[in-house]
């Protein structure tokens, strides 16, 4: 399994339920630095976890991320796809990209 947005919140949460399912699970979680917290807390609940910092407006660490992920365990099963960001602020004040 892949999970991107694994520092917090539904990311992070989705890890932890993946570790407590009673079997084995593989996970690589894609997130900022921080997310060795959450990596060590799927540990300890018999999960095999990678934390992985990964960037996923970049194209290329995305393809890097998959590409470890099969190197790693052989194959991906589920991507959770969760990386998000959030804008605060009026629709009209905020910059075009």
């Amino acid at each position: 399994m892949v999970i991107t947005g694994a520092s917090s919140g539904i990311g992070a949460t989705t890890a932890r339920a993946m570790a407590r399912g009673g079997r084995r699970s593989r996970s690589l979680l894609a997130a900022k630095p921080r997310s060795r917290t959450c990596r060590s807390n799927c540990a300890a609940r018999c999960a095999d976890a990678i934390a992985i910092p990964t960037d996923v407006s970049s194209e290329g660490a995305v393809a890097e991320l998959a590409r470890q992920a099969v190197e790693r365990f052989g194959r991906i099963d589920v991507w959770v796809n969760n990386a998000g960001v959030m804008l605060y602020g009026r629709l009209e004040d905020t910059p075009r990209v």
